[in-house]
């Protein structure tokens, strides 16, 4: 088996390409007088760039792989079809559980980001 779940969620990838574009554009800005000002507007991007890639670090390398191995494990010990289904229900809900995407309020918090 090799892990499913790719180095980086599409959603992910999709903000990353959008602050990454935001990027090339403030370059254009970057030699013009007001560049200055726009300089809190350079910091934010960062910041949420850098929040992007720990995030997707933290879901993928220390929640979703590690219980991935544990699923591969239980699934080579399963001696029947619903056990493995039972194993892939509590992979789901573990890795759901601590990506924290489980808690209703959390939910709410990064649908306002």
């Amino acid at each position: 088996f090799t892990c499913p779940v790719p180095a980086r969620p599409a959603p992910c990838r999709h903000v990353e390409r959008q602050l990454s574009a935001a990027w090339v554009s403030q370059q254009a800005v970057k030699e013009l007088p007001v560049a200055r000002m726009l300089f809190s507007a350079y910091s934010l991007r960062q910041r949420m760039l850098h929040l992007l890639h720990n995030l997707q670090y933290f879901m993928v390398y220390e929640v979703i792989e590690p219980r991935w191995h544990a699923l591969e494990a239980a699934i080579r010990g399963a001696a029947s079809v619903d056990e493995v289904l039972a194993h892939h229900a509590a992979f789901l809900d573990a890795s759901l559980r601590e990506c924290l995407l489980r808690d209703a309020a959390v939910l709410k918090m990064l649908a306002k980001l």
